[in-house]
């Protein structure tokens, strides 16, 4: 989070952010503020994550089961941050991990800065598969790292399992998981409250959580894109192209 104070105003900009303890990080503070720029990444109501200890049992569960059916569990988490409190889960549980490449450089800036873990972990040889869970980013499912697994237990760790598509977007992983490192719907609001702001402005993510704030009674607003935005170019280039003139005209 950025805390900025001028002319006895305090603004908070809080980037990405959840409340709920991390195994691999300072769990975050509400800041008290005047003015709170908060992202709303998932600010809408079917986004309420169940209790940690049951989404963690059932990672376990899985791992379980797929280990002793001699397959490799295969777990899907962003390269940093959530891999990082994944691989802590795993190792507290005496599991043998391996990592893709990108998790495993991130991971030893983690133990450059002192953050302790609870166990060894490998980097990725794929002739060392067999008895391990194997982390690695989203992204990899679909390349050969994954795919030349036969025999494989692909697990994804996202917020997203609570939409009513996943089970579509994420139709080539057995299991999905509603692990993020951002606050749920419910964190969110209680965010907005702690912080005592008097006006609040959402941004990356639901538009429609600005209005969920305003009928608690907040005084908030969702950031437009900004013109500088995909669209907007989209739109510039093609009313270029649609006015250009002959430079001749010019002459």
């Amino acid at each position: 989070q950025v805390l900025v104070e001028a002319e006895g105003e305090r603004l908070v900009y809080t980037g990405d952010f959840k409340l709920r303890p991390n195994v691999a990080a300072e769990t975050a503070v509400v800041v008290p503020c005047d003015t709170l720029v908060m992202e709303s990444t998932f600010g809408d109501p079917q986004y309420r994550f169940p209790p940690d200890v049951a989404t963690f049992d059932r990672l376990y569960a899985a791992v379980d089961r797929a280990l002793s059916d001699d397959r490799v569990p295969v777990v899907l988490a962003y390269a940093l941050g959530k891999s990082q409190e994944a691989l802590e889960l795993l190792l507290r549980r005496d599991y043998r991990v391996t990592l893709h490449g990108s998790i495993w450089n991130v991971t030893e800036i983690y133990r450059e800065l002192g953050v302790e873990f609870s166990g060894q972990y490998e980097k990725y040889d794929r002739a060392r598969l067999r008895g391990r869970v194997l982390m690695t980013p989203p992204g990899c499912r679909k390349q050969p790292m994954v795919l030349n697994i036969e025999r494989r237990y692909v697990i994804m760790l996202t917020g997203w399992a609570l939409h009513k598509s996943a089970p579509y977007m994420y139709k080539d992983v057995d299991l999905i998981l509603p692990l993020s490192d951002h606050a749920d719907f419910d964190d969110l609001v209680r965010a907005a409250r702690e912080s005592g702001a008097q006006r609040i402005i959402t941004m990356h993510g639901e538009p429609k959580f600005a209005g969920h704030l305003r009928d608690l009674g907040f005084n908030a607003e969702h950031l437009a894109h900004h013109p500088s935005g995909k669209s907007a170019m989209k739109k510039t280039r093609v009313k270029k192209a649609a006015t250009a003139v002959p430079q001749s005209l010019f002459d």
